[in-house]
């Protein structure tokens, strides 16, 4: 978590909390030493910078603290949308799947259907503006 103050609820569940950079690959690295699974929420970025380093930097920080904390398996979520016009979301994806391809344990990325069907709005938005 970025902020652990906001992980009461799951504290109180039995969960342990960690707070960690998501390019802070000790910090990671630590947070998943010891657990069955790690659940990545790949935090959006709505104003990329060409070529993309800041998920270039993310995709590399993630699988780093992978390598080293050797979790059972891992589940990747990404939820960011279109960008300035680019299609930051499919290269996020992209770039974690080939990066984290390379590791051993069974990997899953999620792109839940909810964003995909409601890109509605985005295409109508996006038609006005051309």
């Amino acid at each position: 978590m970025r902020d652990v103050r906001k992980g009461d609820g799951w504290a109180e569940r039995g969960c342990e909390l960690a707070t960690a950079d998501i390019l802070d690959v000790s910090a990671l690295a630590s947070a998943f030493e010891g657990t069955e699974g790690v659940f990545v929420l790949v935090p959006p970025n709505f104003d990329p910078a060409p070529s993309f380093p800041e998920a270039r930097a993310t995709a590399a920080a993630l699988k780093s603290a992978i390598e080293r904390a050797r979790p059972d398996r891992v589940v990747y979520l990404f939820n960011d949308r279109r960008a300035s016009g680019r299609t930051k979301p499919a290269y996020t994806a992209h770039n974690h799947r080939a990066s984290a391809g390379e590791l051993s344990m069974p990997i899953v990325f999620l792109r839940p259907g909810w964003f995909m069907e409601n890109s509605r709005w985005d295409v109508a938005q996006r038609a006005r503006t051309v």
